[in-house]
């Protein structure tokens, strides 16, 4: 219990990554997918969150959403893919997906 009350009273983040005015691209509208986007909406990044499913489908995770993500269901377009400062991914995403893989190699 010591050790770990001092390594907590010890510990002192770094400089953050900063999102404001930033392009961010959260893909997967579950759980995480949806706080995350949250997230980085209140911090004053440009949030679009997608999904492969449609918004019908995930009509009662999206009531969580704040109204400034931007939305886009029913598939991945790689246009916005390729049109980010950063893309964050959801844990449930496969990490070998093309337009994943793709992204990066652009740019």
């Amino acid at each position: 219990m010591r050790t770990a009350t001092r390594n907590r009273e010890s510990f002192r983040p770094g400089p953050g990554l900063e999102v404001e005015g930033r392009s961010v691209l959260v893909v997967g509208a579950a759980r995480t997918g949806i706080e995350a986007a949250n997230f980085l909406a209140r911090r004053g990044a440009a949030v679009t969150l997608t999904d492969v499913k449609n918004e019908e489908s995930l009509k009662e995770a999206l009531q969580h959403l704040d109204a400034g993500v931007r939305r886009e269901f029913g598939g991945h377009r790689s246009e916005t893919f390729l049109s980010q400062d950063f893309i964050v991914p959801s844990p449930g995403v496969p990490k070998d997906s093309p337009l994943l893989v793709a992204a990066p190699a652009q740019g």
